[in-house]
């Protein structure tokens, strides 16, 4: 997978709202890092950086250099975004190790057009992050799927595919993409078989 290099700096210890809205006034996201047999660390990174982190269909590994700490791989494992702005306010670097395994979302992309698409259907992905385990050495970019075959009405479950060292974490009968019919012809079959029921039902719907 893609390796990305990070420099952080150490937050003080004195960490409250006040000290991270100053940091979010100069561009830079309040952050913190973690892992076993390691002591949390409050970090800062500027936001540009941040953001080619969380706004990406890929996952990547992190070399994260923290100021007098030392450098650790790490990966982003999670990251809170302003209910109005959208932009990134905090996140969390968890700490990999060389052995064991780790747990982590990963991005699903799709592959192919599908017959059913071909048909006038509409493709859904139900589940756009997958949450995996994995040795670290096994850790994908992303899980792509293949929807060539898929008809109208056919869906991809968990239990329907598998990754040589990737364990999926959704239970097996999870829907993770789904072709639908198209839009209103539901409602047109309704239409003739029962229109005596269509009228408020079906908007409310």
């Amino acid at each position: 997978m893609k390796e990305v290099a990070l420099k952080a700096q150490v937050r003080v210890k004195t960490d409250t709202k006040s000290s991270r809205r100053s940091l979010r006034r100069q561009n830079i996201v309040p952050g913190v890092f973690y892992g076993k047999n390691i002591e949390n660390i409050n970090i800062a990174l500027p936001e540009i950086q941040v953001n080619k982190l969380v706004f990406t269909s890929e996952k990547k590994l992190v070399n994260l250099e923290i100021e007098n700490k030392g450098t650790f791989k790490a990966i982003l494992k999670d990251f809170q975004l302003d209910p109005v702005t959208d932009r990134v306010v905090h996140f969390d670097f968890q700490a990999v190790q060389e052995s064991g395994t780790i747990t982590v979302e990963v991005p699903v992309l799709t592959k192919g057009q599908s017959v059913g698409v071909k048909e006038g259907g509409i493709l859904q992905i139900q589940l756009h992050q997958l949450n995996i385990e994995c040795e670290p050495s096994n850790l994908p970019e992303h899980i792509e799927l293949d929807v060539t075959n898929l008809k109208i009405g056919d869906s991809l479950h968990v239990g329907d595919v598998a990754f040589e060292g990737i364990k999926i974490l959704h239970p097996k009968d999870a829907v993770i993409v789904t072709v639908v019919p198209p839009k209103g012809e539901e409602s047109t079959t309704s239409d003739i078989t029962e229109p005596e029921v269509i009228s408020k039902g079906k908007k409310e719907e």
